[in-house]
């Protein structure tokens, strides 16, 4: 698995395992790991960052709510 790859697993917080070599379809290089459980871990990556996207939104709203309601108790 490439270092950038190995960055998102393990920084990231995602659990996925290195295939053990021979393994994989083909010839078995390890340059073939980056085909199958980097898109997986890619995807994995780009569902948290939407996920965490949609709560700062939403906390964000939450906040001007309350913004809202201090102005009116005041």
């Amino acid at each position: 698995m490439s270092t950038e790859l190995k960055f998102y697993n393990y920084e990231s917080g995602f659990d996925v395992k290195e295939p053990v070599k021979g393994q994989i379809g083909g010839n078995g290089d390890s340059d073939n790991t980056d085909q199958t459980g980097g898109k997986h871990i890619i995807r994995q990556y780009r569902k948290r960052c939407i996920e965490h996207k949609n709560k700062i939104t939403q906390l964000e709203k939450e906040n001007k709510s309350l913004k809202q309601k201090i102005k009116e108790l005041s």
